[in-house]
C-alpha cells in the first residue's frame, strides 16, 4: 500500500507560486523594454548635443554641434505611437498568458482535490471490504456460508484495492503536474 499524496494547498497560494515562470518573466520584461522604446521614441523630438575631438601630434581639435529635429515632428511622434500601439499589444499577451496560467493551474488543481477525494473513498471502502472478508472467513470457519461466498468477498477485495492503488497513482500524477505548472518553462 503506497501513500498517497498529502493534502494540497490553497489554491491562492499555488498561483502565487505561478508567478516565477519563465515566460510570466519574459512577457514582464518584454513589457518593460517596451516602455523604454516608448521614452526613446518620444526623446527623438528633444535636441541632441554632439561633442567630437581629436588629437593630433601638437594640438587639439574639438567641435560641438546641435541637432534640432524641427522637420521630423510627424516622423517622432508616428514612431512613438506605434511604439505604444505595441506596448498595447505586449500588455494583452502578458494578461492573456497570466489567464492561460490561472486557468491551467485550476483544472489540475480540481484533478487533484478530485483524486484525492477518491483515494479517501477507496479507503474507506477497503476497510469495510476488508472486514466483509473477515466476516466472510470467520462464517466460512463454523459452516454458514460456502466457499464461493468467501472468493467473492476476496475477489471484492481486491478489486477495491487495486482501485486505491490506481487512484493514489493518479493522485500523485496530478500533484506533480501541478508542481510542474507552477515551475515550468
Amino acid at each position: 500500500n503506497s501513500p498517497e499524496p498529502s493534502g494540497i494547498e490553497p489554491f491562492e497560494i499555488i498561483i502565487e507560486k505561478t508567478q516565477n515562470r519563465a515566460d510570466l518573466k519574459i512577457a514582464d520584461e518584454n513589457l518593460k523594454a517596451q516602455e523604454l522604446r516608448i521614452k526613446v521614441a518620444e526623446g527623438a523630438r528633444l535636441p541632441s548635443i554632439d561633442l567630437d575631438g581629436s588629437l593630433s601630434v601638437s594640438e587639439w581639435d574639438a567641435s560641438l554641434s546641435l541637432d534640432m529635429p524641427f522637420y521630423q515632428g510627424g516622423i517622432i511622434k508616428s514612431k512613438a505611437s506605434k511604439e505604444k500601439l505595441k506596448l498595447q499589444e505586449y500588455t494583452q499577451d502578458l494578461l492573456i498568458a497570466k489567464r492561460k496560467i490561472k486557468t491551467e493551474i485550476r483544472q489540475l488543481y480540481s484533478s487533484l482535490e478530485s483524486s484525492l477525494e477518491q483515494v479517501g473513498s477507496l479507503k474507506e471502502a477497503y476497510d469495510k471490504a476488508q472486514k466483509s472478508y473477515d466476516l466472510q472467513l470467520n462464517d466460512y470457519s463454523v459452516g454458514m456460508v460456502n466457499n464461493l461466498d468467501v472468493i467473492q468477498a476476496a475477489l471484492t477485495l481486491l478489486d477495491i484495492k487495486n482501485n486505491l492503488n490506481e487512484a493514489i497513482i493518479q493522485s500523485k500524477l496530478n500533484k506533480a503536474l501541478l508542481e510542474l505548472a507552477c515551475d515550468s518553462f
